[in-house]
């Protein structure tokens, strides 16, 4: 699965910056991360908690960034097992930001794979959760900066 996006925030590019670049930061971000632990090559286990459909799913979830180069590119690389399930994911993400005179704009790109009874739950389903929880990303990270959210 594939996406992209953009988010217009308004505060400056470094600061922006700074929160993705900062795991704790971004953590915050996502609805249902918690319990992150920091190991100590930079990689992050956490846990993730979600619904999808009619099912609860809780994952244990590594971050690790592969690429910073500030205050423009991030790359993480994430990997999850769905605890109870066999399965797993992965996804890439890429945010490339932009100075837009004192508003930032990210552009990002997200690869994801699923694999086991985890894919099995099928391609639509698991495309609209993602869809949502961009969504909701993109709504706390705009709420972090105070800027106005867009109607969805």
């Amino acid at each position: 699965m594939k996406f992209e996006g953009q988010i217009t925030v308004n505060a400056p590019r470094a600061e922006v910056y700074a929160v993705l670049s900062d795991i704790d930061g971004f953590a915050a971000l996502v609805d249902g991360l918690g319990e992150v632990v920091h190991g100590s090559d930079g990689q992050v286990e956490a846990t993730f908690t979600t619904k999808v459909a009619y099912m609860s799913f809780t994952f244990k979830v590594s971050i690790v960034f592969t690429h910073l180069e500030a205050p423009e590119t991030l790359t993480a690389r994430i990997e999850g097992k769905p605890l109870g399930i066999i399965g797993q994911f992965s996804a890439v993400s890429t945010s490339v930001l932009s100075d837009l005179g004192g508003s930032t704009l990210i552009a990002y790109h997200i690869n994801a794979s699923l694999m086991g009874k985890l894919g099995s739950v099928g391609q639509p389903v698991l495309q609209s959760k993602a869809r949502d929880m961009e969504k909701q990303f993109e709504k706390n990270l705009l709420r972090r900066f105070n800027t106005k959210t867009p109607a969805l």
